[in-house]
């Protein structure tokens, strides 16, 4: 039997009784559950005398007495010291195995009886000992009596119990402590990618965050998140990988790793958490499906664990499997927003094209001022989301126009004063329009005040310089480029160059002054595309 069988805090406390009895001199015995000695502690002293405590220990007479003794102790939880043989005692300490009692540390204490008379000289022959060697050992820790021996090891038992205890205390506070801290890196990671959640920008964003999160918070050397080419999937992540981190292994074998998890990913049936290999000598490498609707459309993966212990815990699987959800519950809102934008974008551009349908001379006007727009505003650093909202306000900026009449709108002779103040009105009807919905309210300024200049003689108030709203001073001039490309009824199209011009002369005037030298810069094939795909649909309506 060893100390290896039984419990943690038991094996702590009885190390310690025994430290404890070596410091005082006293032996400590242990035996199996039926009493038998299988090792024996001596206490510092003479050899001689460690050798005869052995042989009396060992003797037939002792070691039978220690047995019967035994015997009793099984059916206590807490044995009481015995007397084996006249001024012997034992103080059993039991030793237990998965809730089994195994055996007994057992501490020896002797009083003045057991080392003098009639009893003790008998014990000595039968041994084959030397009563007086004996007696001279044991005599410096010899108790004055019975009673007293056994009073000593009501004090050890004691000691012994307060030991486990605060072993057990401190097992517990170190358990919580490492509980305390593991919880702690989960709940700040979590919340980490739940705030990027909420404030969700584009996908892109949130994939970044995540790896860059995970990496801060797990000990591997890479993290990263590949996502499958698949239409559930958000358009901006499909069967594109993300990286934090790197390793010479990644370097090397990156593509045919990837290759491998996304594999083993989609063919597993269980959406759980899969510890690999990466090879034959390859790092293991922890990685977690990422589901939409029961379909895998990416993975999160954690590479090449560092540090002192390099095998996959518990902990790390937790992280991966919580950062996993969440990304899911991430992807799905990005891709469901895709598809509503997608939706909404269609239902725009159908409702514009209604619009520009009333007159066949400004077909697509809508969609090539949005594009257009778009293009000047990412010179202008515009941010992806800026941009977006220039290309709805792009798309509707003429909305207002439904409210003028047709006859006015058709005119091919000049307009009397009073049908282009009608004209005019069309920012503010459109205005009027879109400005109860909550999606437009960005979007507003650039329909309101589009017809605005620089130098203040715009409409439908007046507004100069930068007071005017940075997405209308976009769309102006982007809108004023169109309709001179553009053949309307009262006259044909300006040459490119002749255009280009008016938009150089006119900056500080009609247009901003930084805006209109960035929309020279702009290549326009895309611009000359989209007008030859309306000059069929234009000639036939003409016709």
């Amino acid at each position: 039997m060893s100390f290896a069988a039984g419990t943690s805090n038991e094996m702590t406390a009885h190390r310690a009784v025994e430290d404890r009895c070596a410091e005082i001199g006293l032996p400590v015995l242990h035996t199996d559950a039926k009493g038998r000695v299988s090792r024996c502690i001596w206490p510092s002293g003479g050899e001689l005398g460690q050798k005869a405590l052995r042989q009396i220990v060992e003797s037939p007479r002792f070691a039978r007495a220690v047995v019967d003794a035994a015997g009793a102790w099984h059916d206590e939880y807490q044995p009481d010291a015995s007397v084996v043989i006249d001024g012997w005692t034992i103080l059993p300490l039991p030793v237990s195995e998965k809730r089994a009692r195994i055996g007994y540390v057992c501490v020896l204490l002797l009083d003045s009886t057991g080392i003098e008379g009639e009893h003790f000289a008998s014990l000595c022959q039968s041994a084959g000992v030397d009563a007086e060697l004996v007696a001279e050992f044991f005599a410096p820790i010899a108790l004055g009596s019975t009673e007293g021996a056994k009073r000593f090891a009501t004090l050890v038992r004691h000691s012994h119990s307060d030991l486990a205890e605060l072993n057990s205390a401190e097992v517990a506070i170190e358990g919580f402590s490492a509980q305390l801290a593991e919880s702690y890196e989960e709940i700040s990671l979590l919340y980490s990618i739940g705030r990027a959640m909420k404030e969700l920008v584009s996908a892109e964003a949130f994939v970044m965050h995540l790896c860059e999160r995970m990496h801060e918070t797990l000990p591997y050397r890479w993290i990263a998140l590949r996502f499958l080419h698949t239409v559930r999937a958000s358009k901006q992540l499909s069967g594109r990988t993300f990286i934090e981190g790197s390793s010479d292994f990644l370097e090397l074998e990156g593509e045919l790793l990837m290759g491998e998890i996304t594999r083993r990913v989609t063919e597993s049936e269980k959406n759980d958490t899969i510890v690999f290999s990466a090879g034959d000598d390859g790092p293991e490498v922890l990685c977690h499906a990422i589901s939409r609707d029961g379909e895998t459309v990416g993975v999160v993966i954690a590479g090449e664990k560092i540090g002192d212990d390099t095998a996959v815990s518990s902990v790390d699987m937790k992280l991966v499997d919580g950062s996993a959800r969440l990304a899911e519950v991430a992807i799905a809102n990005i891709a469901l927003y895709e598809e509503q934008q997608s939706f909404f974008l269609g239902t725009l551009e159908a409702l514009t094209s209604a619009i520009d349908a009333k007159d066949p001379y400004t077909c697509g006007h809508s969609q090539r001022v949005s594009e257009l727009s778009v293009r000047l505003a990412r010179l202008a650093g515009l941010s992806a989301s800026e941009c977006e909202t220039v290309r709805i306000s792009g798309l509707v900026h003429d909305l207002g126009k439904i409210g003028v009449p047709e006859h006015v709108l058709l005119k091919t002779s000049r307009l009397t004063d009073e049908e282009f103040g009608l004209i005019k009105l069309h920012p503010e009807i459109g205005h009027r329009i879109l400005r109860g919905i909550p999606m437009f309210d960005e979007a507003l300024p650039g329909v309101l005040h589009h017809h605005e200049r620089w130098d203040g003689r715009g409409y439908p108030i007046g507004l100069a310089g930068e007071d005017i709203p940075l997405i209308a001073r976009i769309i102006g001039v982007a809108d004023a480029f169109d309709a001179m490309s553009s053949s309307r009824t009262y006259r044909a199209a300006m040459p490119r160059h002749k255009v280009l011009s008016e938009i150089r002369d006119n900056a500080g005037a009609q247009f901003d002054p930084e805006l209109a030298p960035l929309f020279l810069t702009i290549d326009l094939a895309f611009y000359d595309e989209m007008l030859a795909d309306v000059a069929p649909q234009r000639s036939s309506e003409a016709a």
